[in-house]
């Protein structure tokens, strides 16, 4: 079974806008989890060791 990726989906009401990372969020990122080795564990994710390494995840 393949899943197809139709990417991310802008939702957005009155109080909450949930949309795609964009490179000018990357020190935002950085300062509140990106680079928290407790927060990444929970993911399994790597933790960034500084904010060009988030920017290129997002150029990407």
């Amino acid at each position: 079974m393949h899943t197809i990726h139709t990417g991310t989906q802008t939702i957005e009401t009155e109080r909450l806008l949930l949309r795609k990372f964009v490179v000018e969020d990357a020190g935002d990122m950085f300062e509140n989890w990106i680079n928290d080795k407790e927060v990444q564990s929970n993911y399994g994710e790597p933790v960034y060791g500084s904010i060009d390494l988030v920017k290129g995840i997002l150029e990407r």
